[in-house]
């Protein structure tokens, strides 16, 4: 790859400092763009002039601290639950702002990446500050999508702004942000660490057809219908063992909405549904399933789904989340309408399909094609061209 269209510093006495501000530490979305982002303008930029503030602590964070050094990643707020009470919150907010300044005016940058489609306080303090602005923007929530809502009026005053998805370039108009302003920028994989083999078809009825569930707990994830399309294919099949493997922070399985959701299980004999908890390494999950099932009410443009085609694993998700359509290409998509009965019929005629095998090694192809860090390399190379404006 040729060099990097650096910013300009021909009126600088020093390098440009770039500082990247997480809003969470969780392994997906526009965190995992901000963070590898970092480590390639870390890269190609300058290893001493570029640092990492994440504001909450997470999965992230940890592999942050193992991967870089203590002088290039920080970390200033506590965690706030639901149980703090609101004068903590406000307090903590408060002494969170001021340690913010106070970083600003240590490190300096000249340009702040920010992840913040949800809190603005790192992008109205870089404004007081006169750093240019590059904001990542993922989240798709109504607060966020009001063009006369104080987000939406801030992230129109940035420099830049990068989506993750082609949905969130359309969030990204709707909020007003001119279009020579938008650059998306995907998320990708280092396809070398994925699992290549594995890949089988349904041969023997001692054999579970094994999905896979893994998200952090979220109302808009809708483990509900999760379950009952296990359900619906268990009555499919009665012959065949189902399995349902459910990973992810937040998912108890004695709480009162995880029980009503298995209401009726234990009139399935040939289903069994397995609580996981946290998954620490995604690849051993995938060794584990024939299949990830997404089933939210919207997604963006969800890593889940890039890595189980990256492991030659299917995705089963209804057609209207257009995210996931990104991520797999519509010519592989396998997906139905919002019907748990279709989606359960669309499972098990794939797994009972003579080309199940080829399938599968296609969307490995397809996996290399749209994600390999390569080709995502390259809409990062453009955006640390396009800096060079600034």
């Amino acid at each position: 790859m040729r060099g990097i269209d650096r910013p300009s510093q021909s009126d600088a006495k020093r390098p440009v400092k770039y500082l990247f501000i997480s809003h969470d530490a969780t392994i997906s979305g526009a965190p995992m763009v901000l963070y590898r982002l970092f480590a390639y303008v870390r890269e190609h930029c300058g290893r001493d002039n570029s640092n990492f503030l994440f504001r909450y602590s997470g999965p992230l964070y940890e592999r942050a601290r193992v991967e870089f050094s203590e002088q290039e990643v920080f970390f200033v707020r506590p965690e706030l639950t639901s149980k703090t009470s609101v004068l903590v919150k406000v307090y903590r907010k408060l002494v969170d702002a001021v340690r913010l300044v106070i970083l600003f005016a240590k490190l300096d940058p000249q340009i702040v990446f920010c992840n913040t489609s949800i809190n603005t306080t790192p992008i109205i303090i870089a404004r007081l500050f006169s750093k240019r602005v590059i904001v990542i923007i993922h989240e798709v929530s109504g607060a966020v999508r009001n063009p006369l809502g104080l987000r939406g009026w801030i992230i129109r005053q940035a420099d830049l702004v990068v989506p993750v998805s082609i949905s969130s370039a359309k969030l990204a108009t709707e909020l007003g942000v001119p279009a020579d302003k938008v650059h998306i920028v995907h998320n990708g994989l280092d396809l070398s660490k994925y699992n290549q083999s594995g890949i089988k078809n349904r041969c023997s009825e001692s054999e579970p057809i094994q999905l896979g569930f893994l998200a952090y707990w979220s109302p808009n994830k809708r483990l509900d219908i999760a379950i009952a399309v296990a359900k619906e294919l268990a009555r499919m099949c009665p012959s065949y063992p189902v399995s349902l493997m459910i990973g992810g922070m937040g998912y108890e399985e004695g709480s009162v909405e995880i029980q009503a959701m298995l209401t009726g299980i234990d009139k399935l004999k040939n289903l069994t549904i397995e609580f996981l908890g946290n998954i620490s390494n995604p690849l051993v999950f995938y060794s584990q399933i024939d299949g990830l099932l997404i089933t939210s009410e919207k997604e963006s443009y969800p890593t889940v789904a890039m890595e189980a085609i990256a492991c030659g694993i299917p995705v089963f998700s209804f057609n209207d989340l257009n995210g996931v359509s990104e991520v797999v290409g519509e010519s592989l998509q396998k997906s139905t309408p919002r019907d748990t009965s279709l989606l359960a019929t669309l499972i098990y005629q794939t797994y009972f399909s003579e080309s199940h095998i080829d399938d599968m090694r296609q969307w490995r192809i397809e996996a290399s094609k749209r994600h390999e860090y390569f080709a995502i390399s390259r809409q990062w190379h453009q955006l640390v061209g396009l800096m060079s404006r600034f």
